[in-house]
């Protein structure tokens, strides 16, 4: 099937808001043909946070800042940003920061560079069209960013899914993942499976009746999947949707999250099997079970929330790219087996995601 039309998708008022999303989101389930090289005959595949990363899809600093900032937002979006959101709302991040937009540039590519050094294909989102910003923007203001496809895309075992988000207007990030991998997905023998889309329950509120699942609360531990459920993103019936889609083989567990963490990557990393890196301040009832055992690199909230120290890029089960901004904690990794490169990434958590939430593993080699 072909793409939606979206520039003849625009959102009619009122009650047509429900009937269009639905429509719009029902249009196209595979990738068609597009330009993106592949590696012929290599389905994307990921069966473990550790695993060998092979293939990745990033982020890049196309930034349109929307005229309002959602209220739910405001719980856990660094007090800086909003500064910044405040003086610049409804200009793109080139234009409201030239400066910063550079920074953030020169810091994302030389992550890539990294990762071709090590042997990472990489594929990178572009920026939004203008029929994409402005994709329902009658009932949500044009504005979106390419800086984190870790939320609408999420691989699991030989399975690809685009996934229903908490803020509709991060519907919009879709179009440009696909534009990026089309051609790949469809070498690969891959399908993407979309999840039903939310029929929203408060005209343009977030949320909505249905399943919602961000891929930065999806942790993969071999057929152990971590989903949490901090109020913010994913729900129960979104847990509940990804243990059908991915069938008995693999066993779905909830994890309560304290309100204040968006997402469990926020809060939990797992560099290695029987190594986690984590933040006890998320987990009202405590660590889930199947990490019983495992040794812990404890964070505090400072530098889980401020400083991204659970939001580290894995390259394998040895090393792993990790933003400067939490010293302490790459040392302890270090003291703890594991080698770790420090980079700097302020540019890009300023925006509140570091490398976990910058990048989307699409193939991870792994030996168990």
């Amino acid at each position: 099937m072909k793409d939606p039309d979206i520039s003849r998708r625009t959102l009619l008022k009122g009650m047509a808001v429900a009937s269009l999303v639905m429509a719009g989101f029902g249009m196209s389930r595979i990738f068609r043909p597009g330009r993106a090289s592949a590696r012929a005959g290599v389905p994307l595949g990921v069966a473990h946070e550790w695993g060998t990363l092979k293939e990745a899809l990033v982020g890049s600093p196309h930034v349109k800042i929307p005229e309002t900032l959602p209220p739910e937002m405001r719980r856990w979006f660094p007090r800086k940003w909003q500064a910044f959101f405040n003086a610049h709302a409804g200009k793109s991040l080139v234009e409201a920061d030239p400066a910063l937009y550079q920074r953030m540039d020169c810091q994302m590519s030389s992550v890539i560079e990294v990762l071709r050094d090590r042997g990472v294909t990489v594929y990178r989102t572009p920026a939004m069209t203008p029929a994409e910003l402005g994709y329902l923007d009658s009932a949500f203001p044009a504005c979106g960013a390419q800086l984190y496809p870790r939320d609408p895309l999420l691989v699991v075992g030989d399975k690809a899914i685009e996934t229903e988000l908490f803020f509709p207007f991060r519907r919009r990030e879709r179009f440009g993942i696909r534009r990026a991998l089309d051609r790949r997905v469809e070498r690969g023998g891959n399908s993407v499976i979309s999840m039903p889309p939310l029929v929203p329950s408060r005209g343009v509120a977030p949320g909505g009746h249905g399943a919602i699942l961000e891929g930065g609360d999806v942790l993969v531990l071999g057929r152990d999947l971590l989903v949490g459920l901090s109020g913010n993103a994913s729900n129960p019936e979104g847990v509940r949707w990804l243990a059908g889609c991915l069938g008995p083989g693999y066993r779905v567990h909830g994890v309560r999250l304290n309100s204040g963490f968006l997402h469990l990557d926020c809060c939990l990393s797992t560099p290695r099997p029987g190594l986690a890196v984590v933040c006890r301040d998320a987990f009202p009832d405590g660590l889930p079970q199947c990490l019983d055992g495992w040794k812990t690199i404890d964070v505090s909230a400072a530098e889980a929330l401020e400083g991204f120290a659970c939001n580290g890029l894995i390259l394998d089960e040895k090393a792993m790219v990790l933003a400067d901004e939490v010293p302490r904690v790459a040392d302890r990794l270090r003291a703890a087996g594991q080698e770790v490169m420090e980079v700097p990434f302020d540019a890009v958590t300023f925006f509140g995601g570091s490398l976990r939430c910058w990048h989307q593993a699409l193939v991870r080699e792994s030996t168990l």
